[in-house]
């Protein structure tokens, strides 16, 4: 199990914020009212709604981000040229490494295989490396967890079929000739929390699918 160790300085350093971003709040619920997914959680209230409202949601979508803007599309087209414009970075292939923890590894690996001609350098710490060993049960959790997050309840893959040619595509390894001649960095816990079931099933999963990775 990889821990990250924060200081007394790193914590003084940290700035919470006061209250909910508004923006994003505007921008969840108008983006909301655009969906017809999620049907179950947010259908009536749509229903109700959009009769009621006047042009300027329409005149605010034009402000928005657009519905789909995702993580990926911050980090790859906002992110990297930002950074690679502001500090002093080699910006090219040889000059680029990418990281995670986690499914932040998950993230890592994909982004690496994705985005070939961005990263030279890619490591996962306890991060998945195979959607589909034991049933697909790292898949069964993107779709859990995505869907407590998402506001309309939407699946990153699917339920209940899953849509193959994303997870496919997604799957480190599936998508093996993508790190060729890259350095690839895989390490993950080898002493699950033995009273802890998640952690049992987690650092255990996670660690036979990094094997699974040559």
């Amino acid at each position: 199990m990889l821990r990250v160790r924060f200081t007394s300085d790193d914590l003084a350093r940290v700035r919470v914020a006061p209250g909910p971003d508004f923006l994003w709040e505007i921008s969840n619920s108008v983006q909301t009212l655009q969906r017809r997914d999620g049907e179950r959680e947010f259908g009536a209230r749509g229903r109700w709604v959009r009769p009621r409202l006047s042009g300027s949601p329409r005149l605010l979508s034009r402000l928005l981000p657009p519905r789909d803007y995702s993580p990926e599309t911050f980090h790859i087209a906002q992110l990297l040229p930002w950074i690679d414009a502001n500090f002093r970075t080699y910006a090219e292939y040889d000059g680029r490494a990418v990281s995670g923890f986690s499914m932040g590894g998950f993230g890592a690996l994909k982004y690496a295989a994705k985005y070939y001609g961005h990263f030279a350098s890619v490591s996962a710490h306890s991060g998945p490396a195979s959607l589909r060993r034991d049933a697909g049960l790292v898949t069964h959790w993107a779709n859990v967890s995505s869907a407590a997050l998402d506001p309309a309840g939407g699946s990153v893959y699917g339920v209940p079929l899953w849509d193959e040619a994303r997870v496919s595509a997604d799957n480190p390894v599936q998508r093996i000739e993508s790190y060729r001649d890259k350095r690839v960095f895989l390490v993950a816990g080898t002493s699950p929390d033995p009273v802890n079931w998640f952690d049992q099933v987690n650092e255990n999963q996670v660690l036979a699918g990094q094997r699974e990775f040559r």
